[in-house]
């Protein structure tokens, strides 16, 4: 265990993707781009769907902790008072795929299930409503989006 995180199960030779590499931003765009659920699933972890998946959480969540460690919900007033371009982009972001409200959610969350959240997360649509998809422990949840919350689906 790394940070109270468990590292993913590698079978074989098969060797992690460094996604914290320099120059792997576009191709981390890429992955999360792709809906990779009604794919067959090719993580050699149960808590993972796909090796980038996989690959993500090793690489990067375990390398970083502070993303499953410290970033637990976004303090979003500190965010608006840094009146940063960056920060405003990133709230107009939250806003517009109707996420921010779940972000700023504080509780003592469960590190392992923030993290396999973090590397397994979808944006995409169920049905015609905008949701969010993701794994823990190898279990796939839908989460519907709302404008101002996301519901089980």
């Amino acid at each position: 265990m790394i940070h109270g995180l468990q590292r993913p199960v590698r079978l074989g030779s098969s060797k992690c993707v460094d996604y914290y590499e320099k120059g792997m931003t576009r191709e981390v765009k890429r992955w999360r781009s792709i809906d990779p659920y009604p794919e067959p699933k090719t993580s050699t972890d149960p808590r993972f769907h796909t090796l980038y998946q996989q690959d993500f959480s090793e690489s990067v969540i375990l390398r970083d902790r502070k993303i499953a460690i410290e970033a637990q919900c976004v303090d979003w007033r500190s965010m608006e008072k840094a009146n940063d371009p960056l920060f405003q982009e990133i709230i107009d972001a939250c806003e517009s795929k109707h996420v921010k409200d779940l972000m700023k959610f504080q509780k003592d969350w469960n590190k392992e299930v923030i993290a396999q959240f973090y590397a397994t997360v979808h944006f995409g649509y169920l049905r015609d409503d905008r949701a969010m998809f993701q794994m823990t422990e190898g279990n796939y949840y839908s989460h519907i989006c709302s404008v101002h919350s996301c519901a089980w689906a």
